[in-house]
């Protein structure tokens, strides 16, 4: 695979660049925990690169049918597209959560959101080294699927659960929480939900189509990546408890039903077309992304940064 670096800025400097903006504030209480909180989970959660699972779940099935029935999946359209979402769902939110000047509160929505992320990364990297599960796609008979399943290596046995899923939905959660809690606009704080959630179950859909998930996966990875989000905007976030409306839950689970239908209705194909000596580079979809926090002389944000 020929890596290339995304860097995302997420905190512009606009109070610096605004001619009659308010000074950026110190640091508001609580934000250095934040950051440590984040940074912490962040540094263990690339230590687990180091770990080499200690058990296997081998042909174990948690739902069943519906898992065996995706065995042998393969799409590397599916697996890219999945990776595009997921990028734009974790983008969305900082751009939305920074107002017109970069000023103390939405240093922390970032802080906090980044926390959430890394949380997130944390419990998901810790459970696919540990369990180390085989993915769909090490089932298929297909001779160019199965050389690249071996090319693969230890990623191959990285099923459980599903980073995509854990970490779209817990951006989504988190993001809109945030963005909600600060905003009196019922129609804005609808459609971020929507467009937010839909985004995020196309991508943990797409993972299963691409044969790197089971359903189990990304079900368990969503209800982790969820209760993560919510749990760390609720309680760090600067602006109090969202307390969402008809109108918001009804965005939210039209976002869910918009985003598994399109994502199930996308053609995807199932074979490796491409040669199997270029296979890792053409079809890998493994992303390795970090946020960052950062403080800067003007203010406080952060960093996101993906090799993939």
């Amino acid at each position: 695979m020929r890596p290339s670096a995304l860097v995302l800025a997420l905190a512009p400097l606009l109070a610096a660049q605004v001619a009659h903006a308010e000074p950026v504030l110190a640091p508001s209480k609580g934000a250095g925990l934040d950051a440590a909180i984040g940074g912490g989970a962040l540094v263990l959660a690339g230590g687990f690169h180091f770990v080499h699972g200690g058990g296997d779940f081998g042909d174990s099935v948690i739902f069943g049918g519906l898992d065996r029935r995706v065995r042998a999946n393969f799409s590397a359209p599916a697996a890219a597209t999945s990776d595009a979402l997921l990028i734009a769902t974790l983008a969305l939110p900082p751009a939305l959560l920074i107002g017109d000047t970069l000023d103390r509160d939405d240093g922390r929505r970032l802080l906090v959101y980044g926390e959430a992320f890394a949380i997130n990364a944390l419990l998901a990297n810790g459970a696919k080294h540990l369990v180390a599960r085989k993915r769909p796609y090490t089932y298929a008979d297909d001779p160019g699927v199965r050389a690249f399943a071996a090319d693969q290596g230890d990623d191959a046995h990285r099923s459980f659960y599903s980073g995509h899923s854990a970490l779209s939905f817990g951006a989504a959660v988190a993001g809109a929480y945030l963005y909600s809690a600060r905003s009196n606009d019922k129609s804005a704080r609808a459609l971020v939900w929507g467009v937010e959630l839909a985004a995020a179950t196309a991508t943990a859909n797409l993972r299963v189509r691409a044969g790197r998930h089971y359903y189990s996966d990304v079900v368990i990875g969503a209800a982790v990546g969820t209760g993560v989000g919510l749990t760390v905007a609720a309680l760090r976030g600067p602006d109090g408890t969202f307390h969402p409306s008809g109108t918001d839950v009804a965005a939210m689970a039209g976002g869910v039903a918009i985003g598994a239908l399109a994502s199930q209705l996308l053609p995807a194909r199932r074979a490796v077309l491409a040669p199997v000596s270029s296979s890792r580079e053409a079809s890998s979809t493994s992303i390795t992304a970090q946020l960052i926090p950062l403080v800067l002389d003007h203010g406080s944000g952060l960093a996101a940064i993906g090799v993939f």
